[in-house]
């Protein structure tokens, strides 16, 4: 277009040098209406110019205008791709985390439920127990109740039994119902009391009225808090279970005077004749 618009104005020069060659001279004015058509019809060629130029700036414009929006297409294009990628990434993580809430949801019922069945069987429990110390307390005032009517009874045999024994015997205090049960409920007056009376059976000598009556109440009383086993009757004589009050040897056992027991893996032997 520039190159053109150059062969335009060297035209317009070389028509103006052919109209001056045919005139020697020019006057004034007439060199005025020369420039004055020469000013002309150069505008004239620089209007058809412009028109041209912006003919082809409107062209550039526009195939300008045409890439940019297909630039602009494309990078919305790359972008919506990736959005949509980015979008669909996170909708599944979304779907991920929706289930395992669901997951978690369902576990919390079902924990729930069994929390309410534990809390059901507790109260089922507690109601049980609860029975259980009743009934616990019940038989404790029963035993209770028991051990005291079996002390006054242990106490009154007791206190039929001659002073004389019983300051003799020493280990059992009688001077009261509360000294009585602290020490006939021990072990070792269970102890003294059977040595007191094998003593005697050994010597041939007469056991106090009422005395082997109230050791057999004592060991029923206490056998099972000392885990004591009363000794069986038997017609064999056995040296490690047995012994005789007037004699020796093996014969079969013709009476049992007395029947001893075990502590653990010590035996406090029967006196037989």
């Amino acid at each position: 277009m520039a190159e053109e618009f150059k062969d335009g104005l060297f035209r317009v020069s070389i028509d103006t040098n052919i109209d001056v060659l045919k005139k020697e001279f020019f006057t004034k004015d007439e060199i005025k209406e020369l420039f004055k058509e020469l000013e002309e019809n150069m505008k004239d060629d620089i209007k058809k110019e412009i028109v041209v130029l912006r003919g082809l700036q409107d062209e550039i414009k526009g195939e300008i205008s045409t890439k940019s929006q297909k630039i602009k297409d494309e990078i919305s294009s790359l972008i919506n791709e990736k959005s949509q990628n980015e979008l669909n990434t996170k909708q599944r993580e979304l779907d991920s985390l929706q289930k395992e809430l669901r997951e978690k949801e369902q576990e919390l019922i079902s924990r729930n439920k069994d929390l309410e069945n534990l809390k059901k069987e507790l109260n089922t429990k507690t109601q049980e127990l609860e029975s259980c110390n009743n009934l616990k307390q019940e038989l404790m005032d029963k035993l209770r109740e028991f051990h005291r009517d079996l002390n006054l009874e242990l106490y009154e045999h007791y206190q039929t039994i001659s002073k004389d024994f019983r300051e003799r015997f020493g280990a059992i205090k009688d001077d009261c119902l509360k000294n009585f049960i602290v020490t006939s409920g021990s072990k070792k007056s269970i102890i003294d009391l059977y040595e007191n009376i094998k003593t005697s059976l050994k010597n041939n000598q007469a056991v106090e009225n009422g005395v082997m009556e109230f050791f057999d109440m004592l060991f029923g009383a206490y056998a099972d808090t000392y885990s004591l086993v009363r000794l069986e009757k038997t017609s064999n004589f056995d040296e490690e279970l047995h012994i005789r009050n007037n004699a020796k040897g093996r014969e079969p056992i013709s009476n049992t005077l007395f029947m001893g027991f075990k502590d653990g893996n010590m035996t406090y032997k029967s006196i037989v004749e």
